[in-house]
């Protein structure tokens, strides 16, 4: 009885392990079904992700290619403005009223002809980059929005200038002069006359000034390789006086000095017993802003309007932002923060301090834990700010060097 029993509970266990067993296989075989289903899934996703990225990339590309073409039709126009202003032999103009070294009568004759010959500079000067400019042969290309042109004056660019060169304008200056010329500084030029008559002009050449005399450049007794002189025969204004010698060095000028000696005896100069040396180098200090070097003194105000910069290309704020580079890594994460102009302009009074992301956050202007600052244009500036950002909106630039500022941007030496 014993061993029926026994061999009843064996059966029972074979067929509980059988009915087990099969109970895990079919798990297996129903989750191995999932999981190619699922697998199938993310396959047809990805599938679509790649065609949509496809699509993107063609239309990045089509978008690259239209403003590829874009780009190079504004710089064939601005080329092309280039090309007509070096045709023109332009003579740079500033931004101030011509200031008198000596005090000097001149007729009405000579006043009339010197203005309409500044008039006529500051006509050709009017072409500016970015202007369309009509070129025989080539289709016409409308670009309201223009690059404003350089403007230095004779005097802008002596103050801005090295002390050396300082130095030898005043000395030839103060040796004319003591001979009876009298100086006067005008717009592109200083002019030496005596008895109405001019004997002797100064301009400058890049950094250097010109010293133009009436002597024949091509005399024998002149080797070029010794006075390097430029002939300025054929240029407008300087057909009496087309020798010009550079102010180079102390070689340079005793030259000058001998070459001044024979300008002297040729025309009888007699000396000036009232004569007082003027120190030209103390006269005209170094007192110039960046902007002001760069040629766009005249556009400054003391209050700019949106509107007042929003007709100069945005190619204009990249050519007058100034950058600095930290030494300070850049911060894995940016914590990024946008300003406008408005908002610390109508806040802050002191512009001896610079607007910056310590100084903001210090006003609670921006939050304590931002390292990264844009600032953005807005209606009105008239306070001249020195601004440090990460970023600024090229019109915020315009506005903001125009009312007599700084816009300075930093960029981090490398990431963490």
């Amino acid at each position: 009885m014993s061993t029926i029993i026994f061999n009843i509970v064996i059966i029972l266990c074979i067929i509980i392990a059988g009915g087990y067993i099969l109970f895990v296989l079919g798990s297996l075989i129903f989750a191995n079904r999932e999981n190619k289903e699922e697998k199938k899934e993310v396959v047809d996703v990805d599938c679509e992700i790649k065609i949509l990225e496809a699509r993107q990339r063609v239309i990045y590309n089509r978008l690259l290619e239209l403003e590829r073409e874009e780009l190079k039709k504004q710089e064939a126009v601005v080329e092309k403005t280039e090309e007509v202003e070096k045709k023109e032999e332009i003579i740079e103009e500033p931004n101030t009223e011509d200031v008198v070294l000596e005090e000097e009568t001149l007729s009405v004759d000579e006043e009339q002809v010197e203005k309409a010959e500044e008039e006529l500079i500051e006509e050709i000067e009017s072409v500016d980059e970015g202007q369309s400019v009509e070129v025989e042969g080539a289709p016409v290309v409308e670009n309201k929005k223009k690059i404003p042109s350089k403007r230095r004056s004779f005097a802008l660019k002596l103050s801005s200038s090295t002390q050396s060169t300082k130095k030898y304008f005043s000395e030839v200056t103060n040796k004319l002069r003591q001979f009876g010329l009298t100086a006067r500084i005008g717009k592109s030029k200083v002019m030496f006359r005596a008895n109405k008559e001019v004997y002797a002009k100064m301009v400058f050449k890049g950094k250097r000034i010109v010293l133009c005399l009436p002597l024949d450049p091509n005399d024998p007794k002149y080797d070029i390789a010794v006075y390097k002189q430029i002939d300025y025969s054929n240029k407008k204004g300087f057909e009496t006086l087309p020798f010009g010698i550079k102010l180079l060095n102390k070689k340079m000028m005793e030259l000058v000095d001998g070459l001044i000696q024979e300008v002297i005896a040729k025309f009888n100069f007699e000396e000036n017993p009232k004569f007082k040396p003027i120190d030209y180098v103390e006269k005209y200090p170094d007192i110039y802003t960046e902007f002001e070097k760069n040629g766009y003194g005249y556009l400054l105000k003391t209050e700019v309007l949106k509107e007042d910069v929003e007709k100069y290309d945005d190619r204009f704020a990249e050519k007058i932002i100034l950058e600095q580079k930290l030494e300070d890594k850049q911060p894995k994460r940016l914590i990024k923060a946008e300003i406008r102009i408005e908002e610390f302009n109508n806040r802050y009074t002191d512009t001896t301090i610079p607007v910056n992301l310590e100084r903001l956050k210090a006003s609670d202007l921006i939050g304590k834990n931002v390292n990264y600052l844009i600032i953005k244009a807005s209606s009105r500036i008239d306070k001249p700010f020195v601004v440090i950002a990460n970023e600024f909106e090229p019109d915020a630039v315009k506005m903001i060097c125009m009312v007599g500022g700084k816009a300075i941007k930093t960029t981090y030496s490398e990431v963490e």
